[in-house]
């Protein structure tokens, strides 16, 4: 009778992972032991997986379904003398580190690496696609693998995952280092002799307190032979809280074109930009942006009408960065501040302020990095959601999704944000019309959300990348 439950355990958990392979010569000898290999097609019991993978649960561990523990999934804690327990709610992390850390490179960036002659299936991106069952090989014993964040962090950990087989292609020696241009580099860690006994073993390495890099670098040499393999690096860390801001006067433009200066009233009684009608535009050169990352950029504005609508660019407007309505205020003088979040690699720019519908004031605007992004974003976020706000009927299709998903709503165009499950901005876009297709092929696997504006009004559809 006990075989008997066992057995039966091990194949109702296989059959909701999706392990049995009725192909085989010999269908009951067959090793369903391998996580990698679970909810890898369907049909498969899709509740379990979204618990399952990484981002949603800790270590992918949850119970799904029946059984759910076999073979040592289990996502239960067990001690023969309890004595007291401590639970905690809310994000955790993975790197062991304090409760403000973030996964760096989970919130996008640039990945690059020395040598790219990887087999087919084998290229350098399976390094932060969250599935240890990818890999990067080359084949090279020592090369560097590199990662540009969008802000500068404060590392405190990091981890390195083997890949599916070869020990001797593991990394043995490494050295951490981190840089804010990518060419000064200083090292933040140095690990010799590291062992990885387990196929898809996931260390995690502490790091010493440091300054805050936008630039990081692993410079790894393999056990033995000509060939180097492991199947993902992520890096965990603060963002650095010496926030970048600007106010530039309106008055300061470079070039411009329609506009005139005015003297203002008031408690603002300095000059200001008044008789901005529509397509007339104002041009703010070599205004320097020391990090890629979230700025937000406010505006003072006044508008005795019912207002208009202002966009951002650089390039000569050949970028456009972002779209914000100018409300009315009752007087040309009558100041209020509106902002919006925009992402911007780090660089010297001419930016443009373009006045997409003129009737209204401009007194001054501010870039700032956008430090509290992650708190507020995902504080709108859920508020958003659990109010339950119906502005219009929205969408998302199919979801889960792998490569493009697809928005529909009732109304014209949207403004859209997207934040990672720990309500982190990571990118924004404006006027979207409905049917348009979403490109998330560079998103990492898990769970999102999609914030939608319309007429002003905020609403939240969370989705699934496979």
């Amino acid at each position: 009778k006990t075989t008997d439950i066992l057995v039966q355990a091990q194949i109702c958990a296989a059959l909701n992972r999706h392990v049995i392979d009725v192909t085989t010569p010999n269908v009951g000898l067959q090793d369903w032991s391998n996580s990698a290999e679970y909810y890898q097609q369907s049909p498969c019991n899709h509740y379990a997986k979204f618990w399952d993978q990484q981002g949603i649960s800790v270590d992918q561990l949850a119970y799904g379904f029946p059984y759910d523990d076999v073979f040592e999934y289990s996502s239960s804690v067990h001690t023969p003398s309890p004595s007291r327990v401590v639970v905690s709610f809310g994000p955790y992390t993975d790197g062991g580190g304090n409760d403000n850390d973030e996964d760096i490179t989970g919130m996008g960036g640039n990945l690059s690496v020395q040598f790219t002659d990887s087999p087919a299936g084998e290229g350098f991106a399976n390094l932060i696609d969250n599935d240890a069952a990818t890999k990067y090989l080359t084949f090279n014993s020592s090369a560097w693998v590199q990662f540009q964040a969008n802000n500068a962090y404060s590392l405190s950990s990091y981890s390195i995952t083997s890949a599916n087989d070869a020990p001797q292609r593991d990394p043995l020696n490494w050295n951490l280092q981190g840089s804010n241009d990518g060419v000064n580099w200083t090292a933040l860690d140095v690990r010799s002799g590291v062992d990885f006994p387990s196929r898809q073993q996931k260390q995690t390495f502490q790091v010493a307190a440091n300054s805050a890099f936008t630039y990081f670098r692993f410079n790894l040499t393999n056990n033995s032979g000509s060939i180097l393999q492991l199947a993902e690096i992520e890096l965990f860390g603060e963002g650095s809280s010496s926030g970048f801001s600007q106010t530039i006067q309106a008055e300061n433009y470079s070039s411009m074109s329609g506009v005139q200066l005015e003297n203002g009233a008031g408690a603002e009684a300095d000059q200001n930009v008044g008789y901005i009608d529509t397509n007339d535009w104002m041009a703010f050169n070599s205004i320097n942006i020391p990090n890629s990352g979230n700025y937000t950029v406010s505006y003072r504005v006044a508008s005795e009408g019912s207002g208009g609508e202002l966009s951002l660019d650089v390039n000569g407007g050949a970028n456009v960065l972002g779209y914000r309505t100018v409300p009315g205020t009752g007087g040309w003088y009558n100041w209020t501040t509106v902002s919006h979040t925009i992402y911007i690699e780090a660089g010297t720019y001419n930016f443009g302020i373009f006045a997409q519908t003129g009737g209204w004031n401009l007194d001054s605007w501010t870039i700032s990095l956008a430090s509290g992004a992650s708190a507020q974003s995902a504080a709108t976020a859920f508020n958003s959601e659990n109010s339950m706000l119906e502005i219009a009927e929205i969408s998302l299709s199919p979801n889960p999704a792998k490569s493009q998903l697809q928005i529909d709503f009732t109304a014209e165009h949207a403004n859209l944000t997207l934040l990672n499950a720990h309500g982190r901005l990571m990118e924004s876009t404006s006027n979207v019309p409905s049917g348009s297709l979403l490109s998330i092929s560079h998103l990492k696997k898990g769970l999102y959300f999609l914030q939608v504006e319309i007429d002003g009004k905020v609403t939240v559809k969370h989705f699934i990348k496979e």
